[in-house]
């Protein structure tokens, strides 16, 4: 699996998604994770997950558009640089899929507000987690929808 994060400098969801990954027993799916701060520096393949983080900078005409399996998409952020087999958004609106019913000091309560396909095969139903707070909102957001994406429940 591969999986492309698009972010700034000060995000590092990278680093988080491969640590936790890496902190997994057992779970060792070879997935190849690779951090830009800009479109076109995610690698010529077609990634399996693509994820734009609450603060990565998109052009707003892009030369090329990025292929994708999945694309994890703040709310709100344009996705016309990207052709994606299907977008999963993520923010604090209702028309978003992943989101935050509520937010604590270490932990929040990620909502899931419709079906998201994982890149497994499977199917995760409308649910809620409590999961770790890694940062601020949109960052947490980022970081669990993509765990969730890969198959795995975020702690």
């Amino acid at each position: 699996m591969s999986l492309a994060i698009l972010e700034s400098e000060n995000e590092n969801i990278a680093f988080r998604i491969a640590a936790y990954i890496a902190g997994r027993e057992g779970y060792a799916p070879g997935v190849n994770i690779a951090s830009a701060s800009a479109p076109a520096e995610i690698p010529g393949v077609k990634p399996d997950l693509v994820v734009v983080s609450p603060g990565a900078s998109l052009p707003a005409s892009p030369r090329t558009k990025i292929r994708c399996g999945t694309l994890l998409l703040p709310d709100g952020a344009p996705s016309v640089g990207f052709e994606p087999d299907r977008v999963v958004s993520y923010g604090m609106s209702p028309r978003d899929t992943v989101t935050l019913s509520s937010i604590g000091e270490s932990s929040c309560m990620l909502s899931l507000q419709r079906e998201v396909p994982t890149l497994g095969g499977g199917i995760l139903d409308r649910q809620e987690f409590i999961v770790r707070r890694d940062g601020g909102p949109g960052e947490t957001l980022a970081t669990s929808g993509a765990l969730l994406i890969l198959g795995l429940q975020p702690e």
